[in-house]
């Protein structure tokens, strides 16, 4: 992900990702419900003034979140009307949460031949398992909660083993 600069920023014209992880994984959601994650990169400048967060920030937040749904409603018509709970992140909320500079979501830049080589949870140590953004299923907050999902499960079979 290359630098992006506030200035002249339209979250219109950026590349988007959706994500519905409660397809594959249905305890994710409610029965009969879905989970639809939205990702685009907005620049970190676009919620900070001279380095503090921007006064405007929540307006700012607000009117980037109707923007992608939007545009998000190009691909899935209706969605705004059938969103029961909503909540939107940006650069300043992924740095509070966890401590990455300018808010990085997924740590430092993969390429296509390293994501399709993702380490395994196991290890090559008897009862050790890993479990992070680093390892499989891969990036992202969705991902590393599976990930984190699949390692206990991982420690769980291996404890009957030994019971």
């Amino acid at each position: 992900m290359e630098e992006k600069d506030s200035e002249g920023f339209d979250i219109e014209k950026e590349k988007m990702a959706i994500r519905m992880d409660s397809i594959k994984n249905p305890m994710l959601a409610p029965v009969g419900k879905h989970i639809v994650s939205i990702a685009a990169f907005a620049p970190y400048e676009l919620f900070t003034d001279g380095g503090n967060t921007n006064s405007h920030y929540t307006e700012i937040k607000e009117e980037v979140a109707q923007k992608i749904i939007g545009v998000t409603e190009k691909v899935i018509p209706g969605l705004s009307r059938h969103i029961m709970v909503r909540d939107a992140s940006t650069p300043l909320t992924y740095e509070r949460m966890t401590l990455n500079t300018h808010g990085a979501t997924m740590g430092w830049y993969l390429s296509a031949k390293e994501l399709s080589t993702i380490r395994s949870q196991k290890t090559p140590i008897a009862n050790l398992y890993q479990a992070g953004h680093w390892t499989f299923p891969g990036g992202g907050i969705p991902m590393v909660i599976i990930s984190g999902i699949n390692a206990a499960k991982l420690v769980l079979k291996s404890m009957k083993k030994f019971i």
